[in-house]
């Protein structure tokens, strides 16, 4: 949810360079009609005062909160993680500093009641300089919060089934897939798809198909963990991710889910069976290869009969990613230099694939990493002289990118030592990140300059 900044302004050199008396007495008369909460405290944290809409807000009439502890009165909680948060006034004392609230925290007022806030705690400044009390102005925020949220749930979610929808899918896997390879977790993924749901839409409409999709969806969400997310593809086919799921895992789990779909019974038109394929992802594997394998497995289901598993085989690595590419007449620059630096990274890399495949001892692997890395960085200095030399005008923004593909780069050696980390992975960057998408994309606008 984006923060909702406030309106409070700090208050100026004259207020806080007064006594807590004429600051109590300047406050409340400039704050006290506010819509906005306000209220101050003293020195110690101690409520001086409030205004009729922090009143409100907290449930507590300035009388019963007056010389109470700030916390006492106002109870602030994370909305997720359902846990107390640090006092604020207490921070603003010990820092003498503004502080924001949270984008997600709830006020909890004397009754019980939540409400999502938003405000800031300002130091009050006494003559001597020293922090003589805190004002805090804050607002409930619940009604925009709760459309922001919606908005978030529509944006994501099938409207039929309430499953997550494609666009979420393609947004999510990738991040499941690099949290996987990071900290080398295992990551499933099974395809279910209706059995001859076409005769159920042919038979009695699409608005009792419909309600065989929803309560699918709703079976399948309470058969599955948490940490799992059920995507709706389209029409009558599924997608369940796992992950930290092996493949012997998720070949469990999906015939379990199978077994109870089977057995249900739909209103009107009693049982429905799935079809599903199911495979484990392969580090290195992009997530189009992984997909076409699972859903290659899925319609194996099909073939062998229906409501039944089969699981996709297992690949090696060369089978799952692309063969390195070769270098092709239309990727020169003209420029006999960059050409041959191109040609040699490309070289370098086939040769890092190679042995990220065949099992070379680390040590190798390691030493041509490093050669592929200072290559790679020579490259880079050459190119940039030249871009200088000839007055190219987006000679910064390419820069930039030149300073974060050697950053990924170092930081995916650092990984590999770490032993978290296969050379093949490296390969993938440096094929996809440094030669398709930046030799052929961002420098392929100043090869004109230099022919």
């Amino acid at each position: 949810m984006d923060r909702i900044e406030s309106s409070f302004v700090a208050p100026k050199e004259e207020l806080v360079q007064e006594s807590n008396k004429e600051l109590l007495q300047r406050v409340s008369t400039t704050f006290f009609f506010l819509h906005e909460g306000v209220i101050t405290t003293d020195a110690a944290g101690k409520i001086l005062l409030m205004n009729k809409s922090a009143e409100n807000l907290t449930g507590w009439s300035s009388e019963e909160a007056y010389d109470k502890e700030f916390a006492e009165v106002f109870h602030l909680r994370h909305a997720a993680a359902r846990e107390s948060t640090i006092n604020p006034v207490k921070e603003v004392l010990e820092t003498g500093k503004l502080s924001h609230a949270p984008a997600d925290i709830v006020l909890i007022d004397k009754n019980g009641t939540e409400r999502y806030i938003a405000g800031t705690c300002v130091p009050a400044i006494g003559k001597s300089r020293a922090v003589t009390g805190v004002i805090i102005n804050f607002r409930d925020i619940t009604t925009a919060w709760q459309k922001q949220k919606h908005k978030e749930y529509l944006s994501h979610r099938d409207v039929l089934t309430g499953a997550f929808n494609r666009f979420f899918f393609q947004k999510r896997i990738e991040e499941e897939i690099s949290w996987s390879e990071r900290y080398q977790e295992p990551l499933s993924m099974m395809m279910l798809d209706l059995d001859y749901f076409k005769r159920i839409n042919d038979t009695w409409g699409h608005p009792v198909g419909d309600l065989v999709l929803k309560e699918l969806a709703q079976l399948i969400r309470g058969l599955i963990r948490k940490t799992d997310f059920l995507v709706r593809l389209g029409g009558e086919e599924f997608i369940i991710v796992m992950p930290q799921t092996n493949g012997d895992d998720v070949a469990r789990a999906a015939e379990k889910i199978r077994i109870l779909l089977e057995q249900h019974r739909y209103p009107i038109v009693g049982q429905v069976t799935v079809s599903i394929g199911v495979a484990e992802h392969i580090e290195g594997e992009t997530f189009d290869s992984w997909y076409g394998r699972v859903d290659g497995a899925m319609y194996q289901a099909k073939d062998n009969g229906r409501n039944c598993v089969k699981i996709a085989d297992k690949q090696e690595l060369r089978s799952v990613v692309a063969d390195p590419p070769k270098w092709q007449e239309e990727w020169e620059s003209g420029h006999n230099g960059i050409d041959k630096q191109h040609r040699e990274l490309i070289e370098m890399g086939k040769l890092l694939y190679d042995l990220s495949i065949q099992g070379i001892e680390s040590k190798t692997v390691l030493k041509q990493l490093d050669r592929v890395l200072k290559y790679l960085a020579e490259h880079i200095e050459y190119e940039e002289k030249l871009l200088l030399q000839i007055g190219y005008p987006g000679f910064l923004r390419h820069k930039e990118t030149h300073d974060r593909l050697l950053e990924i780069a170092f930081n995916l050696r650092e990984t590999y030592t770490q032993r978290r980390l296969r050379p093949a992975i490296f390969f993938s960057f440096l094929i996809d990140d440094f030669i398709f998408g930046h030799i052929l994309q961002e420098d392929n606008d100043y090869f004109p300059y230099v022919k």
